[in-house]
């Protein structure tokens, strides 16, 4: 009977610490299940890897916008499997994680309803970013020519070359007691695509979506937007069904960072007799801004295109470098009427156009001038 008690207390002692061991493993069961975790792959295309090595093998292709679903993760690596189940690794470099794509996300929704002010095309392969500047988070990759609605501007600081800082250097040694040069800036535009997908873009990579022939009329500057007033039928005009479009453009100098959106407004109409384009109307040396707004007003039983655009009278508009905002105080509206090809002024104060030598921020032509016609 002492043996007995004696070989039976080892059992007794591993009896409930196993019933705890299978309680447990039941209960696993009742557990709610680890959520999943994502990548999204930001690059235009990669490859995942059989293993973390400077030699390894490629598993599948993986491209833009693609989500991948993350197995583990080590040190600058995700182990994921792509879309079609394969599984391999890849550089976090090469994607953003579910924080920054909420990001994207969340910029999709605010702006899903806001009004376009022009329309643009992009004439390079560019990314869209969660917020101005080069460094900032990418994601989805637009082609060229791709249609944008552009939303809003802003300026940051231009990233500089240590060469070029080390000039500015010797040359405020040289220069001294001249005020320093404003910081270069660089120009971004908040756009939206054709699937609603949302974020910023440089501003050089983008162009106002008019017809070739009206873009040629920008001469020395940039145009920003082009609007449509009105089309006219010309039995000898090479367009489709010889319908051509008269417009209404806003240009800025080819500088970043300006505190207007634009100096200046031009209406292109179409000449019957000569076939080709011509400039009805210019207002210069303004500062404005958008929106640029467009209706018909029926006059004398005729309907004719009316217009109209904000401009600031504050001669002193700067840009704060450091937010990259302008603020332009109270802005009046100016409109004006299409009568035939004579563009009229029907609301807005009398004189919108500021003195040129005013405009200190105004960038020097280089010896360009202006096409007469």
């Amino acid at each position: 009977m002492k043996s007995f008690c004696a070989g039976a207390r080892p059992v007794f002692i591993l009896l409930p610490m196993v019933c705890a061991l299978v309680f447990l493993s039941g209960c696993s069961h009742l557990r709610s299940p680890i959520a999943k975790q994502y990548v999204y792959v930001a690059s235009e295309h990669t490859f995942l890897r059989d293993r973390v090595a400077p030699v390894a093998n490629f598993v599948t292709e993986v491209t833009n916008g693609q989500r991948l679903q993350v197995l583990d993760h080590q040190t600058r690596f995700y182990r994921v499997k792509a879309p079609n189940g394969k599984v391999g690794w890849i550089e976090q470099y090469y994607v953003i994680d579910q924080p920054e794509m909420d990001k994207f996300n969340a910029l999709r929704k605010q702006y899903a309803e806001t009004a376009g002010v022009a329309k643009a095309l992009l004439e390079e392969v560019s990314y869209l970013h969660d917020a101005p500047g080069r460094d900032t988070p990418h994601y989805y990759l637009l082609p060229v020519n791709d249609k944008l609605d552009l939303i809003r501007r802003a300026s940051v600081l231009k990233p500089q070359s240590t060469l070029m800082i080390l000039r500015e250097r010797q040359q405020a040694q040289l220069d001294k007691g001249v005020p320093p040069p404003p910081p270069p800036m660089e120009d971004y535009w908040l756009v939206r695509d054709s699937q609603g997908r949302t974020g910023w873009v440089r501003a050089s990579a983008l162009t106002a979506d008019v017809p070739n022939s009206i873009a040629v009329l920008a001469g020395a500057d940039r145009m920003i937007g082009g609007y449509l007033l009105r089309t006219v039928n010309d039995p000898e005009a090479d367009t489709p069904d010889h319908e051509v479009g008269e417009y209404l453009t806003v240009l800025a100098p080819y500088q970043q960072g300006l505190p207007y959106d634009f100096d200046q407004v031009r209406v292109f109409t179409w000449n019957m007799k000569r076939h080709r384009y011509e400039l009805a109307f210019r207002e210069r040396d303004i500062e404005g801004f958008f929106p640029v707004k467009v209706s018909q007003q029926t006059v004398d039983h005729h309907v004719e295109p009316v217009f109209s655009f904000q401009v600031s009278l504050n001669r002193n508009l700067t840009l704060n470098a450091k937010t990259g905002e302008v603020d332009p105080g109270p802005l009046e509206t100016v409109t004006y009427r299409m009568d035939g090809v004579i563009v009229r002024r029907i609301s807005g104060p009398e004189r919108i156009s500021v003195n040129a030598a005013d405009k200190s921020t105004r960038k020097s032509r280089g010896g360009r001038h202006r096409k007469k016609r």
